[in-house]
């Protein structure tokens, strides 16, 4: 498919932006102190889902994902596996529950990393 002068100088949507971004990253990109913060986060929010399991709420949720589970193989804390996104939405559900990470990577703090863990952790399974 050929494009046009107009449509090569349109600017691309911000989802091929992002995966050009991310497809571009290296760990060599990292700063030792941003690896350091990655390792951290990355502990701690495995640390509250794994603490967030018990929890009433999530309970619930996970009645809810057994009642109409998917076939997939993405894991859920705590045990057993379904679809990407039903795994995604419990694990990030953990992990936000008892959510004790309240550090931030970005100048003037525009993100909250764990928001991103359960997600990309059902995301990198199913790749």
């Amino acid at each position: 498919m050929k494009t046009t002068p107009k449509e090569s100088m349109a600017p691309r949507p911000a989802v091929e932006r992002i995966g050009a971004f991310a497809a571009a990253v290296r760990s060599e990109h990292l700063t030792i102190e941003n690896r350091q913060l990655f390792k951290r986060n990355i502990l701690d929010s495995i640390a509250c889902a794994i603490a967030a399991v018990a929890g009433a709420s999530l309970q619930t949720l996970r009645e809810q994902i057994e009642e109409y589970r998917a076939p997939g193989r993405c894991t859920l804390i705590g045990g057993g596996k379904t679809s990407p996104d039903q795994a995604a939405l419990f694990n990030s559900a953990l992990v936000r529950y008892v959510d004790l990470l309240d550090s931030y990577m970005a100048q003037g703090g525009l993100c909250h990393p764990s928001d991103n863990f359960g997600t990309l952790l059902a995301t990198a399974e199913y790749v």
